[in-house]
């Protein structure tokens, strides 16, 4: 079992407007662990460029209302859900949610 010990904030995109632009909701807070928060750095296309692209992966309690597509903020930065995976603890019940993210302008 993990223990959640940091809060953030999720805003979800509840419906589209007239210009099928999502409207999000106002932000709630949630508890979470940190597994990882950081920044992969790797070679470009033909350029050569450094491409730096921030990651990461929290857990999530079984019953945080947190989705595919959710925007989530931590310590300033604003981070977009792209993953959700459940995690089983050995009883074979749904423990917590496994996370994963990428970092949003």
């Amino acid at each position: 079992m993990f223990r959640p010990n940091q809060t953030g904030h999720v805003t979800s995109a509840l419906e589209l407007n007239i210009y099928g632009e999502a409207v999000p909701a106002d932000p709630f807070a949630i508890r979470f662990a940190v597994v990882r928060l950081g920044q992969d750095v790797k070679s470009g296309d033909a350029t050569d460029e450094l491409v730096s692209t921030a990651r990461g992966r929290i857990l999530v309690a079984r019953d945080t209302a947190i989705r595919i597509g959710d925007h989530f903020t931590f310590d300033g930065l604003r981070y977009e859900v792209v993953g959700k995976e459940p995690r089983f603890a050995i009883s074979g019940a749904l423990d917590h949610f496994d996370v994963r993210l990428e970092l949003r302008p």
